[in-house]
């Protein structure tokens, strides 16, 4: 079976690029109404973050898994008492996964953060497979 977290890029990149697709249908069909304010992808990121996230609490629950295995949205804190909040953080392995139609690189003030409080992690970006294939950054 694959590993743990190999199942959670995978529920990710498959509800990602489902809900992708489900916001433009509802946009079009009406059924979703866009913020003129705020740019679309913005829109589309938040309602595509928001059935991730709901997708992958289902598959902990269903693989019994506690937060000693996985944290899904939690604050993740620095040594210096800063923290940040990756879509998910394993402990056992120190490695992240995060949810972005942005293109991230090592560079990115999250990433950096990201860093700084799981020093020896790697960190995977999940997009939408229609923006761009999932990605390690390191």
């Amino acid at each position: 079976a694959p590993s743990v977290e190999a199942q959670f890029q995978a529920n990710s990149l498959r509800v990602a690029t489902e809900a992708h697709d489900a916001f433009a249908q509802g946009v079009s069909n009406g059924s979703i109404t866009l913020n003129p304010k705020l740019p679309y992808n913005l829109q589309a990121g938040n309602f595509v973050d928001q059935q991730v996230r709901a997708a992958n609490r289902v598959l902990a629950g269903q693989l019994g898994l506690d937060s000693s295995s996985i944290r899904i949205n939690q604050r993740l804190y620095a040594p210096d008492g800063s923290y940040t909040v990756p879509d998910i953080y394993f402990p056992k392995s120190g490695n992240i996964i995060d949810y972005s139609y942005q293109l991230k690189t090592i560079n990115t003030p999250q990433i950096q953060s990201f860093i700084k409080a799981s020093p020896n992690g790697t960190i995977t970006i999940v997009s939408p497979a229609q923006i761009r294939p999932i990605y390690t950054i390191r």
